[in-house]
């Protein structure tokens, strides 16, 4: 929460368990928090919350105090009272991330990876400590002066994890029905609000809309404006099935593995904060902040482990005139963004794909024996794109990972640059439903619904590559990291499932729709029908 505070009102304590109260923060369902001191003077956060047993409060706060990171507001104290129970936390000065966007736009490039980064390390020591955040949102991450830091850890299970369908945007689908509350929840939470850094939407929509619920249990959320690596990870930790997930310290390892180090924050907070005035006056102004497109941003467009990831990003006149905005984020935008590579995988001129549909080779002079009805897609930015499905088959393994009894389906399709320009090249641009029957038991967690599509299909992860070039130039990248198509342009796009399917699919088991909201307009998805 932000270091603003006003007067204390009458009924208010003045102090609570040596603290000192000097203003009030914030009034919500738990109670009231208030801006407090410690006995050497160092600013406190105080939440006075109606709690359960003594024993109780005695054990969250004894292992809150032992978590210690600098990416988490640290719990310093905390006990019973006669009407409740107070919480002792370190007051972080800065806005909230929900603030922060609100006020001057979403986060990008590389201060979006230092925000991914310490917020998740932040959440790993939490667990570490046997704890569950329970919470995490935009409002409980802070943008402090030394990096992000994660807030009010301890509270939910002080109070007892309040149902989720109160606040439900960033809950997990557990915990709307009432499902075992693990770390789990809090890396789906993460995932969702990485998102709503990235584009300044709550992905599955806001706490008011009664379709929210249905949206966290049964479909897979735009992933905003993210790239690369980051994004396949945030797509990993949103599988519905909570078994499924990574844990937080899996993610600390990836991204680091990935070449996105932490935030340069210091391991230890030692120095007391100066005490925030009271009341302030309020800025007609926000200060300028970095949150906004990092023109910079190198991050890549091709994904490759289980979870399907989309690439989309806004340019053009939106882009330059987002990345003039500067945010509270500033500080933690200092690094490399490790850019992820786009594969390309021609065929020889003598190859035939093993459905026979497709042959070519890298001169450009591929062929297709025939495709299902063209479709057209536009996005807002001007770029149209025209897409007609080949065919599908199956092979027995995608990588040397997949299980060797397994069959796995793949699909392909023509995308299609009909504009006299170049024009963004999305492998994500059309994505393989399956009838969710075909899928073994325990892959059917990370398959995804999504609104328009028939109720018994779901999208799985999958992995798509540009095979054949059958007309225009090459890809081409550009300065920002992206790949384009050539003026004119038509490429075959293979999407193979990362999950084998138990049983030979029947037509009508596996379609292709494209359903991003980048280029939907006029309805949830298109179909693009295979050939007849």
């Amino acid at each position: 929460m932000p270091g603003e505070a006003v007067p204390l009102r009458a009924g208010d304590p003045r102090t609570l368990g040596g603290f000192h109260l000097i203003g009030r923060l914030a009034a919500g369902e738990r109670g009231a928090v208030y801006l407090g001191r410690d006995p050497s003077g160092r600013a406190v956060t105080i939440h006075r919350i109606a709690s359960g047993p003594p024993a109780r409060v005695a054990d969250v706060v004894a292992k809150a105090r032992t978590v210690d990171s600098p990416y988490v507001a640290r719990v310093l104290a905390g006990d019973t009272e006669a009407d409740g129970a107070y919480l002792v936390s370190e007051h972080v000065r800065g806005a909230s991330l929900a603030e922060a966007v609100g006020r001057h736009g979403p986060c990008s490039g590389e201060a979006l990876h230092r925000l991914a980064a310490g917020t998740i390390e932040g959440l790993a020591a939490v667990h570490e400590a046997g704890l569950v955040h329970g919470g995490l949102r935009p409002e409980t991450v802070l943008l402090g002066p030394q990096g992000p830091c994660v807030a009010d850890f301890a509270l939910d299970a002080l109070t007892g994890h309040e149902p989720g369908v109160r606040r439900p945007a960033y809950k997990a689908p557990e915990q709307l029905y009432g499902g075992e509350l693990t770390g789990a929840a809090d890396v789906f939470a993460w995932a969702v609000t990485m998102i709503y850094a990235s584009c300044g939407r709550h992905p599955f929509g806001p706490d008011d809309d009664p379709a929210t619920v249905t949206r966290i249990l049964r479909h897979q959320p735009d992933p905003g404006r993210m790239s690369g690596r980051l994004q396949e990870i945030v797509l990993r930790c949103l599988v519905k099935d909570s078994r499924l997930r990574p844990s937080a310290a899996d993610v600390v390892r990836w991204l680091r593995e990935a070449g996105l180090p932490l935030p340069g924050a210091s391991s230890r907070r030692t120095a007391p904060d100066p005490l925030p005035a009271v009341a302030p006056r309020r800025e007609t102004r926000p200060p300028e902040s970095t949150v906004g497109p990092d023109p910079r941003d190198a991050g890549g467009v091709e994904v490759h482990i289980g979870g399907r990831t989309a690439r989309r990003r806004a340019r053009g006149a939106a882009r330059r005139r987002a990345a003039r905005r500067r945010s509270l984020l500033a500080g933690m935008a200092v690094g490399v963004v490790a850019a992820a590579a786009l594969v390309f995988v021609w065929r020889s001129a003598d190859s035939v794909r093993p459905s026979g549909l497709v042959a070519g080779g890298p001169t450009g002079q591929g062929q297709v024996t025939r495709t299902g009805p063209a479709v057209q897609i536009s996005t807002a930015q001007g770029d149209r794109y025209r897409l007609s499905a080949v065919g599908w088959g199956t092979e027995p393994t995608v990588h040397s990972a997949s299980p060797a009894d397994g069959t796995y389906l793949h699909a392909e399709y023509v995308l299609g640059n009909p504009m006299d320009r170049a024009v963004l090249l999305d492998l994500y641009t059309a994505d393989v439903f399956v009838k969710r029957d075909l899928l073994p038991e325990d892959a059917r967690g990370r398959c995804m619904w999504q609104n328009g599509v028939p109720e018994d299909m779901c999208m799985p992860p999958a992995r798509p590559q540009v095979t054949t070039r059958l007309s225009g130039g090459p890809p081409s990248g550009g300065a920002d990291g992206d790949r384009y198509m050539a003026p004119g342009a038509s490429y075959v796009i293979r999407v193979t499932l990362d999950v084998p399917v138990e049983q030979d699919p029947q037509p009508g088991d596996l379609r292709l729709y494209v359903w991003k909201p980048a280029y939907m307009t006029d309805a949830p998805v298109k179909e693009v029908p295979f050939p007849r």
